[in-house]
């Protein structure tokens, strides 16, 4: 993880040195704090020393060239998502070709428009923080707890995490294209149910428990929370439903009821 900055750090690899001295202008004037490597063995060293935010790396260098240094600066710590920015030949289309086979994120053309380097790169970096942020909520919701649904907006499954699969033993291509509702072993009483479908068309929230039956064939009980996705005019997109398997605890309250019963016909 890079350190907290005031400043995102540019590492501009090139071995021309007026070419280094007209970006780190560029960049220092759009904001941005800049570290220098004027070949690929010291960029490599560099990188390593100043975890940078974005690497701007020149292509055409001596010894180890743009290619070499950014396969190497994927297999370093920090490397494998950091932003790396080729600078090729405005006409080279096979550098081009060749710079994303070997892991750069996106390449800027020479001659380099240095009155809008700055723009561009700051656009690369913010599209980096935003898939870092996607990378980041991926996680937490293949590694959640509890079972996560996706649906499209007519209640079709798009999505379920690893934790659903367990829970209820349905992989998601066994029950893509399903709705949430086959595992149901009955269905909710007329109030819940029309609470749940006005929730649904109004992009509101549902909660409440459901008896389902795992693929085995075994009933179980979850609680479940209903949830409209919204994209950025505010239009419903999906639907998210959490659901948490309470079979435990229902099993307990079963059984303390029943007992409870008993207690009570021996008086």
């Amino acid at each position: 993880m890079n350190p907290v900055r005031s400043q995102p750090l540019i590492l501009v690899v090139d071995d021309d040195d007026g070419q280094r001295l007209l970006a780190g202008a560029a960049l220092r004037q759009g904001g941005f704090a800049v570290a220098e490597a004027g070949d690929g063995e010291e960029a490599l060293v560099t990188f390593q020393r100043e975890q940078p935010d974005i690497v701007l790396l020149d292509v055409v260098m001596p010894g180890l060239d743009g290619f070499a240094v950014c396969e190497a600066l994927r297999q370093l710590p920090g490397g494998q998502y950091c932003p790396i920015v080729m600078v090729t030949g405005l006409d080279d289309v096979e550098s081009i070709e060749r710079a994303y086979e070997v892991g750069a994120t996106d390449f800027i053309t020479k001659p380099i428009q240095w009155l809008v380097l700055h723009h561009r790169v700051r656009y690369i970096l913010r599209a980096s923080q935003t898939e870092e942020t996607m990378r980041k909520l991926s996680w937490v919701v293949e590694r959640n707890p509890i079972s996560i649904l996706i649906t499209d907006t007519h209640g079709i499954i798009e999505y379920v995490n690893p934790r659903f699969s367990q829970v209820s033993g349905y992989a998601l291509e066994e029950i893509r294209g399903n709705t949430p509702y086959f595992l149901q072993t009955s269905t909710l009483d007329a109030k819940e149910y029309q609470r749940l479908q006005q929730a649904i068309a109004t992009g509101g929230v549902w909660q409440g428990e459901l008896c389902s039956r795992r693929k085995d064939g075994e009933f179980f009980w979850e609680t479940a929370h209903v949830s409209a996705i919204r994209d950025s005019s505010g239009m419903i997109t999906n639907f998210v439903w959490l659901r948490e398997d309470i079979t435990t605890r229902k099993q307990a309250e079963e059984r303390a009821s029943n007992s409870h019963f008993g207690d009570d016909s021996l008086e």
